[in-house]
């Protein structure tokens, strides 16, 4: 299929080479390839490749320094490793973790023994914040030079607000009851500490990219964003593997992404300086600047209707009309700014009140995102966030509810999205891919579920790899699936 984003994108890419003045500090640890620290002027520390590195091959791997199952997945995740798809056992004595076997439980007791202590103590689940930084410090007990790794991470300690320093200070609070006196630290070593876990913490993903828990890598720590990166973040249990997405030039930076790609360039820059308080100035960010180019995430759908092009959301003006000029096929499109601002507030009210359904009434979520849907598939582009989310929120409860054509619908116009959106090879792409492949599977349409089972394996073989999850079950489901082809051909000849 054709990503057009990715082909634009790549035409006019170019290369990460930095300036003249720049220090090559080390080797970091876990690389499997070869690259090194560089700290730049600009940009700080960095990895940085001193090989050519081809795409779908791994580049690093690290094991968490310390990591722990989400609280919302803690009674359906392992808590030794993270494996969600079993049946889970738990703690006797806590209630609080959970296990997928006894041989896991033996293997997370050194960790879990003195936490299991503190909750039965303290009579509540500490939340996931917590019981990660109870389990670093015990950790640092153990070895305090270990500790060092976390020391060395970045903490952003004068770029946090005061309200948000308060909030750490109450939590070191709660850290003081879950751990011994002598796992403690002083009280300004406290909040750097959340200060390094809350700027360097890493989502710990399940097979379809989901996340079951958050952990410290401080390795890959060092690594830094692009919204248009060439590296993937993808998890074996709690390993986590660097693997590029495409091939990596001698001297380019290695990055990946710290947000969702799906988000506008404005939600994207906001959410990363609040979070990590830098402003982003990718290659991806300072190509939808240009005049000329039109960001699929925000973008409206031109008025000729025969044409698939995004054009220009109008901005805010005391203007009573708007109008943008469509690329592709010169269309003229005119826009009531009041009016489009209203359907769209009321489309998001919809959204929410739908949203907020999900769980309790399906049936009646339902009714409030296909209206939301009907008044942005009229306005908005395929590509738009917002349309985005009301597909992914369809798609979830026409899937819980068995109604497997809009559910269908919904999912193919996700995928299509997706190529526009990501670069050509990304995980979540293949992760969607399956997820229409399993629908048509359900509905017993089995020559356009192989077509996508084949695209889903070819993204996932270079995106996780030959040995990952993901790629082994599209694979076995891939092998059915076209035995199954057979053996009806066989039996009508």
């Amino acid at each position: 299929m054709e990503n057009r984003s990715t082909k634009e994108f790549e035409d006019n890419k170019s290369q990460s080479k930095q300036a003249e003045a720049e220090i090559i500090l080390d080797e970091p640890k876990g690389a499997l390839k070869k690259v090194c620290i560089k700290k730049t002027e600009h940009k700080g520390r960095g990895i940085y490749a001193l090989e050519t590195i081809q795409r779908g091959t791994s580049i690093w791997q690290e094991l968490p320094f310390s990591a722990v199952v989400d609280d919302q997945n803690i009674s359906k995740a392992c808590s030794s490793c993270f494996v969600n798809d079993k049946r889970m056992f738990r703690c006797s004595k806590c209630s609080l973790v959970h296990y997928c076997s006894k041989q896991c439980q033996v293997d997370d007791w050194q960790n879990h023994q003195e936490e299991c202590k503190a909750t039965v103590k303290v009579q509540r689940n500490p939340p996931t914040f917590i019981r990660l930084a109870s389990r670093i410090l015990r950790k640092r007990r153990v070895d305090v030079t270990l500790f060092k790794q976390i020391e060395n991470l970045e903490s952003n300690y004068s770029k946090f607000q005061q309200s948000q320093m308060e909030t750490f200070a109450q939590l070191a609070m709660v850290v003081k009851e879950c751990v011994g006196k002598d796992e403690l630290i002083p009280a300004a070593d406290m909040l750097t500490l959340f200060c390094q876990l809350t700027s360097n913490g890493f989502s710990v993903l399940d097979a379809e990219m989901q996340s079951t828990g958050v952990g410290i890598y401080p390795n890959v720590s060092l690594l830094n964003h692009s919204c248009w990166p060439n590296c993937v973040v993808i998890f074996e249990g709690l390993k986590l593997n660097v693997r590029p997405i495409r091939k990596i030039e001698i001297g380019e930076e290695i990055t990946i992404s710290y947000t969702d790609l799906f988000f506008t360039g404005e939600e994207r820059r906001k959410e990363l300086y609040e979070r990590y308080f830098f402003t982003c100035r990718c290659e991806l960010c300072e190509k939808y600047k240009s005049v000329s180019e039109v960001d699929p995430r925000s973008a409206l759908r031109c008025s000729n209707t025969s044409c698939d092009n995004p054009v220009d959301q109008p901005s805010s003006s005391d203007k009573d009309e708007e109008y943008a000029v469509c690329c592709k096929c010169g269309k003229i499109s005119t826009f009531d700014v009041a009016v489009l601002d209203d359907n769209l507030k009321k489309a998001r009210s919809l959204f929410k009140k739908g949203s907020e359904l999900s769980t309790s009434e399906p049936e009646n979520a339902l009714t409030y995102l296909h209206q939301a849907f009907l008044i942005q598939q009229s306005l908005l582009y395929y590509a738009n966030h917002e349309l985005v989310m009301t597909h992914r929120a369809l798609f979830d409860c026409s899937s819980k509810l068995h109604k497997w054509d809009e559910a269908l619908q919904h999912a193919e116009c996700l995928e299509r999205a997706y190529h526009v959106v990501y670069p050509e090879y990304h995980p979540d792409t293949a992760v969607q891919i399956y997820r229409v492949a399993k629908i048509l599977l359900y509905m017993n349409q089995l020559e356009k579920a192989v077509t996508e089972l084949r695209y889903a394996l070819k993204i996932s073989e270079v995106t996780c790899g030959y040995r990952h999850k993901l790629t082994k079950v599209i694979e076995t489901s891939l092998k059915n699936s076209e035995a199954e082809i057979a053996i009806g051909q066989s039996t009508r000849s």
